[in-house]
């Protein structure tokens, strides 16, 4: 990619950001009809990640993955949503969101590093990632209200998983949540879109940016394990029906008649 498409993700990835929290900021009494136009974000992510497969997947990962760790929050207590739409714990708004967070985190991985994700990745990452996010959950719902012990396990927690991943995109991953995710809840929060049961700074606890970093790296991760997952069995599926047919292999059936 030249510098100039590098620059044009970025400053695209800006601008729906900004489009998202204004719509958050003036829709979100109204949850199911904020779903619709949220979900150009997710769409022109889509069309950015440049793979259609690949940002399947990815938008797979975040549907699975981001209203799943919402919905546990709010039922551990750490935040709350006034305005649910009649559904429990989350409003609906928040699924096309989620869908575009891997894919949009990927893209900045590749304006700033010029890589994609990683298709050796081994298939357990995946199960790794998802073990370091139900940890995280478990962490932050026990001692977010208790937010020096929040940091306490937090911090080493963070550092743990960086160490192991031992990748500058592990690092990058970490540092968009770390400031993706505040910034995008900066303006829906003090709208009262959703509400934290401990709000220090600027209506938001003050491990917030840790723990996005922390999900931003574990769900990036997981999109990525999820991905190396798809695109090895294609390939083995395109090797199996490419290979000679061997004597002794079943003939193809043939139409009688």
């Amino acid at each position: 990619m030249t510098r100039a498409a590098r620059l044009l993700d970025v400053l695209l990835i800006v601008l729906l950001v900004a489009y998202t929290e204004a719509l958050i900021f003036l829709l979100w009494r109204q949850p199911n009809l904020l779903a619709l136009p949220l979900m150009l974000p997710a769409a022109v992510v889509a069309l950015r990640v440049k793979h259609p497969r690949r940002a399947v997947v990815m938008a797979i990962v975040g549907l699975l993955l981001g209203p799943l760790t919402e919905g546990l929050c709010v039922a551990g207590g750490l935040w709350s949503y006034p305005e649910t739409g009649g559904l429990p714990y989350v409003p609906l708004w928040i699924v096309p969101l989620w869908a575009a967070f891997p894919g949009a985190l990927w893209i900045v991985v590749r304006s700033v590093l010029s890589v994609n994700p990683d298709e050796r990745v081994r298939p357990r990452a995946l199960l790794w990632a998802l073990i370091a996010l139900a940890i995280e959950i478990g962490l932050f719902v026990a001692l977010g209200p208790r937010p020096v012990l929040a940091f306490a396990a937090g911090v080493p927690f963070a550092l743990l998983l960086l160490g192991l991943a031992r990748r500058r995109e592990a690092l990058l991953l970490f540092a968009t949540g770390v400031v993706l995710g505040p910034v995008c809840e900066a303006i829906p929060n003090a709208a009262g879109a959703f509400v934290y049961a401990l709000p220090q700074i600027f209506g938001m606890p003050s491990w917030l940016p840790l723990a996005y970093g922390i999900f931003g790296l574990l769900v990036g991760l997981a999109a990525e394990a999820a991905w190396a997952i798809a695109a090895q069995r294609s390939e083995l599926s395109a090797e199996l029906v490419s290979a000679p047919r061997l004597p002794w292999s079943p003939r193809p059936p043939t139409k009688s008649g």
